[in-house]
């Protein structure tokens, strides 16, 4: 169904005559923790997708399976030529993520660091890029 009313809104370019309420969408969809199977086949993996609205630039879809997280990136190519940038970027940011929750899980407790204390390469890559460096 809601395939059908973007099909429609994409159709009579509604976007001309109302903004968008947003031009990025981020949905997690919590999957299950279970292996899925299909006519015996087991489910190795997942590729979450979705759908652009007209006048819209960005949408992140995040889906769980089996004790993994599937990033799906759609994207205008006009607003967000380098998308494939930002996946990579998503990847980098999400093991610094992982790092610095290890480095919490294991420092003493008196000494203990927050994940905002372990900014990394990532945050710094896309500021030297948004400079144009």
């Amino acid at each position: 169904m809601a395939q059908g009313l973007v099909a429609v809104l994409n159709r009579f370019r509604v976007s001309g005559f109302l903004p968008p309420p947003a031009n990025v969408t981020i949905s997690n969809v919590p999957g299950p923790r279970h292996t899925l199977f299909f006519a015996g086949a087991e489910m190795e993996a997942n590729y979450p997708l979705s759908v652009l609205v007209d006048g819209q630039a960005l949408n992140i879809t995040v889906m769980s399976y089996r004790g993994t997280i599937d990033f799906g990136l759609m994207a205008c190519r006009d607003a967000l030529p380098d998308v494939d940038y930002l996946a990579e970027l998503v990847g980098e940011s999400f093991s610094e993520l992982r790092r610095a929750a290890k480095q919490v899980a294991h420092s003493e407790p008196e000494k203990k660091k927050t994940l905002r204390d372990a900014r990394g390469p990532a945050k710094k890559k896309l500021k030297r890029r948004a400079e144009g460096s």
